[in-house]
């Protein structure tokens, strides 16, 4: 929050003009957060660092509705705050609007394990086909240099399918956040 304040007192030209009076702080971070991954996210490396770009401009991440229980739109619903599937590739990123994790995210365990397989098929063999690669991560502000860690690391004693099952934390830096946002 200190890092929002600081932006709106400093220099008039990025945002010192701007009165600014919300209750709902993590409603404005999430469209923040959604604009920075449209324009600049290009995707991740083999460490799982993102990889950004400035030549980019729509990437559809979306805040779908998914409906897994088989009682359709009546029954329970998950919503990820940022969710693209491209080049074989499915990311579920939710937002927080905090800087420091506590406890495990059970929720971004569920995203994952119930968006898995949406829109893959099986064929006639019953193999899954077409089934992109998902990652899966929780972004938080921070006003320091981006970073990232590793926010759970699946044992395999749990779970013999998932050979490979992380969920990643990254720090996006939220004056560049708010800045981005501001000049689209």
């Amino acid at each position: 929050m200190d890092t929002l304040i600081s932006f709106f007192e400093k220099d008039k030209n990025i945002g010192g003009n701007y009165q600014l009076k919300i209750y709902s702080f993590h409603l404005v971070w999430e469209s923040m957060v959604k604009e920075y991954l449209r324009t600049k996210f290009s995707g991740l490396n083999n460490n799982l660092a993102i990889e950004w770009s400035d030549h980019l401009k729509n990437n559809k991440f979306e805040k779908n509705i998914f409906y897994p229980d088989v009682r359709g739109e009546r029954s329970y619903s998950i919503e990820p705050d940022y969710y693209l599937v491209a080049n074989n590739k499915r990311y579920i990123f939710d937002a927080k609007y905090y800087q420091k994790l506590v406890g495990l995210d059970y929720k971004q365990i569920a995203y994952y394990f119930l968006l898995k397989h949406y829109g893959s098929h099986r064929d006639d063999n019953g193999n899954i086909v077409n089934e992109p690669e998902t990652y899966n991560a929780l972004i938080l502000p921070t006003e320091y240099e981006e970073y990232s860690e590793v926010h759970f690391d699946l044992n395999t004693e749990y779970n013999l399918n998932e050979t490979q099952f992380i969920i990643m934390a990254y720090y996006f830096n939220t004056l560049n956040v708010m800045q981005n946002y501001i000049t689209l």
